[in-house]
């Protein structure tokens, strides 16, 4: 009996161990610790596709009966090769059947291509990974997209690299989020 009572121990430990950081309360709402931090105003800056950008503000909240965080990025600069200013919003929910993190994208771009903007994802620690679930019809590459907390700086680190073949390309994506106090 001692080893049966242990044997079910260990399995709710690593159960609980193995999941990811989000609580589900009976409140039927999505918890989580983690994205918990990226609530608030953030000023973005870093490089897109080789070109170094200053001026993005991010805002952050959780909506839609706490379901999802949404994410809202607006640039003060004109892109150069979207001639306009860019601007998109990202809502993080989490699929508690299948243990991961769903995105979904939406930006100026349209929707032409809007298979391409619904992710897929796990959290490792401070690190949320999403992927998308579509390829480029072009190329047969796809996205993945990283947000790491670094909690010694109170800020985020965003980091998209394609995956061609199975190999990760150099980052197009690599940028510093800081609180816009």
């Amino acid at each position: 009996m001692k080893e049966f009572r242990f044997l079910l121990i260990t399995i709710f430990i690593s159960l609980t161990t193995i999941g990811q950081n989000s609580k589900d309360t009976t409140d039927g709402r999505f918890h989580d610790t983690l994205l918990n931090y990226f609530v608030g105003k953030w000023i973005v800056s870093g490089t897109v596709h080789g070109q170094e950008f200053k001026n993005i503000d991010l805002q952050v909240e959780w909506v839609l009966n706490h379901q999802f965080l949404q994410i809202h990025e607006k640039s003060r600069d004109i892109v150069p090769w979207l001639q306009t200013f860019y601007e998109s919003l990202l809502f993080i929910g989490y699929d508690h059947t299948n243990n991961r993190y769903v995105a979904h994208l939406m930006n100026v771009m349209g929707g032409d291509n809007q298979l391409a903007y619904l992710f897929f994802g796990k959290r490792t620690n401070n690190k949320i990974n999403l992927v998308s679930q579509f390829e480029d019809s072009s190329t047969g590459s796809f996205d993945s997209e990283s947000f790491i907390w670094q909690p010694e700086f109170k800020s985020w680190h965003w980091i998209a690299k394609m995956v061609n073949k199975g190999k990760e390309e150099q980052p197009y994506l690599d940028l510093k989020i800081l609180p816009n106090n």
